[in-house]
């Protein structure tokens, strides 16, 4: 992946157990800009689909939401 994207381990977010915490892992950072065009990668990482479920079904958990919406 290096190969094809220059610094691609940086855009690998794992240990998501919110629809906050991934809104916040793809946000900007602090003094990066966004230009017109700019696509943004990232993948998302989690290693055993269970865990996700169990997330999403905690009381108020937004994961669900944003996935969808996503």
């Amino acid at each position: 992946m290096e190969r094809v994207e220059e610094a691609f381990s940086q855009r690998v977010l794992s240990g998501l157990s919110s629809g906050e915490g991934l809104v916040k892992g793809i946000s900007l950072k602090d003094g990066e800009l966004s230009l017109p065009g700019d696509v943004r990668r990232y993948l998302a990482l989690i290693p055993e689909f269970a865990s996700l479920l169990s997330v999403m079904k905690r009381e108020g958990n937004t994961m669900s939401s944003i996935l969808r919406e996503a």
